[in-house]
């Protein structure tokens, strides 16, 4: 991101030195003035400097669209900054939860916080987080009443009951472990 943040001000630097060193000094622009249209097409078309801009313009089109692609190939660890920056160059909600795999759930939070300008931080859960996650509940739940069978987690927590049987057995292996220790 350096490398093209260093580019735009490189390319900016060179826009504003041509508006300022050549543009302001420009006899067929001061003649021109009133005709805004006349002016832009002489700009364009027959002016070697209004060209050279125009080229300028179009680098700092192919730096942004280098941003947004670096954005999008980092996949889940966007920030809050590099989502609005995506808004703000006309990618939709959509296309932004189809390039980050989202799912609706997690498009509705991180939308949310972007909107109230929250951190993104746990705002996307990896498959490997929420089953820590499910895992911790399900041992709290038995810390709290041993008694509980998996179906009753299971129901409890909505979860599959075969998870339920895993984490069941899982918690008992450390509680046997504990006890031998």
């Amino acid at each position: 991101m350096f490398s093209l943040s260093r580019e735009r001000k490189n390319v900016l630097n060179k826009i504003n030195d041509i508006l300022d060193n050549k543009c302001r000094s420009c006899k067929v622009r001061k003649k021109l003035r009133s005709h805004t249209t006349s002016l832009h097409n002489y700009c364009l078309k027959k002016c070697d400097f209004g060209k050279e801009l125009q080229r300028y313009g179009n680098d700092l089109i192919s730096i942004s669209n280098q941003k947004a692609n670096e954005i999008i190939n980092k996949g889940r660890n966007v920030t809050t900054d590099e989502i609005n920056y995506l808004l703000e160059r006309g990618f939709d909600r959509r296309f932004i939860k189809e390039h980050l795999s989202l799912t609706d759930k997690e498009t509705e939070r991180l939308f949310y916080r972007v909107k109230i300008g929250m951190d993104l931080t746990d705002i996307i859960e990896t498959d490997e987080d929420k089953e820590n996650r499910i895992r911790e509940e399900v041992y709290k739940l038995l810390d709290k009443n041993n008694n509980l069978n998996p179906m009753s987690i299971s129901e409890t927590l909505n979860i599959k009951l075969s998870k339920a049987y895993q984490y069941v057995f899982e918690y008992n292996k450390e509680q046997e472990s504990k006890i031998l220790n």
